[in-house]
């Protein structure tokens, strides 16, 4: 491509980041975002100020960036639902790849020692970059109603509790919230150990018609169920 420099020509490659945006906004509130790969499999967030790790969960990974950015090309969702925020990576990769989408995110702030600064570092972001971004506190999918307040979304990310009984609770639950054309996205599934939950929902949603995917080549394992949506 014309933006690789070539050898000898004296010109040196320097390509933007990928998802610039989201890495900007999370600099400017003092935070450096290491998204894992190679030397590990899960992004975490590091204070510059105080020079330490925050202690939330992590786990959205430089795959799935890449294969929301493909999605990104097909597709422009008007409503994204993110079961699970942590310190909002997943929520901003969205938010920035579907710019003109509505996006609620929902997390139960249970998961590290503490979780709390993960949604605040979001609400911080979400109010100087992404005024697109709401987070609610609560839990899926008893507090989906709440979340949704009548909306239908053709995303949703489950990235939650890692259990079989609750991916499968999450599932059950998004039944009343999902669009005629939607996209399903289920992370850690493989890495988790979520295999018979999954092959639950596979069973289940090629029943009713959904295509079901298995991306052996995301990090952490990850499947998806798509309704209509062709393209994709």
């Amino acid at each position: 491509p014309p933006s690789l420099s070539k050898r000898g020509s004296g010109h040196t490659c320097n390509p933007k980041p990928m998802l610039p945006k989201v890495l900007d906004a999370y600099h400017k509130a003092g935070f450096t975002v290491d998204m894992g790969s190679p030397e590990r499999l899960y992004s975490t967030l590091f204070d510059l100020k105080h020079r330490r790790t925050v202690n939330c969960s992590g786990g959205f990974t430089v795959s799935d960036a890449f294969l929301f950015s493909a999605i990104a090309r097909m597709v422009q969702p008007s409503n994204i639902l993110v079961i699970g925020n942590s310190f909002g990576l997943s929520t901003f990769v969205l938010a920035e790849l579907f710019p003109g989408a509505v996006i609620d995110a929902i997390d139960a702030e249970v998961e590290n020692v503490e979780p709390g600064s993960g949604s605040e570092v979001t609400r911080r972001i979400a109010a100087s970059d992404f005024p697109n971004v709401t987070l609610t506190i609560g839990f899926s999918p008893n507090d989906l109603p709440r979340v949704a307040n009548g909306k239908k979304y053709q995303f949703i990310f489950v990235d939650a509790m890692h259990t079989n009984e609750a991916i499968l609770a999450d599932y059950r639950g998004l039944t009343e919230f999902q669009a005629g054309d939607g996209i399903g996205y289920f992370h850690d599934v493989a890495n988790c150990n979520m295999h018979s939950a999954w092959e639950t929902i596979r069973i289940d949603g090629t029943t009713l018609g959904l295509r079901a995917f298995e991306f052996g080549f995301t990090q952490m394992g990850c499947t998806a169920l798509v309704n209509g949506y062709e393209e994709v």
